[in-house]
């Protein structure tokens, strides 16, 4: 039961924000793709409204990235930026993807859980506003390179699944994809690679 109870809920460690920050790279890379093949690659003056968040976001899959697979202790504002950025892709991946389900599915459909996860982890996360500065809002223990492997695998393998053969939407696919790295990706992991006692 405890073991249940302790990989069930979101847990804010290295392999959580792995996830995140693969998903957002996988989105970033197929939109960038699907840009220049349609030669709307362009910038303006409107994106700067947005700078404050892709900084964040920019700042947090690279440090997600980098502690996945080093060793280094990470820093008291290094934790705080890791835990904004996973704030906001889960806040936004609920929003975003929760409106455009609810104007392109039927009410009953299965994919709105999806959604309906990230915002209760998103306003869990953003509603403990002590919890940022606190020394303990990302985990210190480190992901092993199997845990990644196989985070990355199962990933690439919703992501690919959700874009290919269910055709959703980038949102429906982030909100899928951020709401297993929250809430199921620690709990398949552990089953398919125990942790070793003693």
């Amino acid at each position: 039961m405890n073991f249940f109870r302790n990989t069930s809920k979101p847990a804010f460690d290295e392999l959580t924000l792995f996830v995140l920050a693969y998903t957002c790279l996988l989105l970033i890379s197929v939109s960038t793709y699907d840009m220049v093949k349609q030669g709307s690659l362009s910038s303006d003056g409107s994106q700067n409204a947005a700078l404050v968040p892709i900084i964040i976001i920019a700042i947090g899959i690279a440090l997600s990235f980098y502690h996945a697979f080093s060793k280094r202790e990470k820093s008291r504002i290094e934790k705080q930026i890791m835990y904004l950025f996973a704030s906001f892709v889960s806040g936004f991946a609920g929003i975003w993807g929760g409106s455009y389900l609810l104007s392109h599915t039927e009410n009953g459909s299965w994919t709105l859980v999806f959604p309906i996860i990230n915002i209760i982890v998103g306003w869990r996360m953003i509603g403990d506003k002590e919890r940022v500065l606190q020394d303990d809002c990302i985990d210190d223990r480190d992901a092993t390179l199997a845990e990644v492997a196989v985070s990355a695998a199962i990933v690439t393998a919703t992501f690919l699944i959700t874009t290919m053969y269910f055709h959703c939407h980038w949102a429906a696919t982030m909100s899928i994809c951020a709401a297993y790295g929250t809430s199921l990706n620690r709990i398949i992991v552990n089953i398919l690679l125990p942790m070793k006692q003693g």
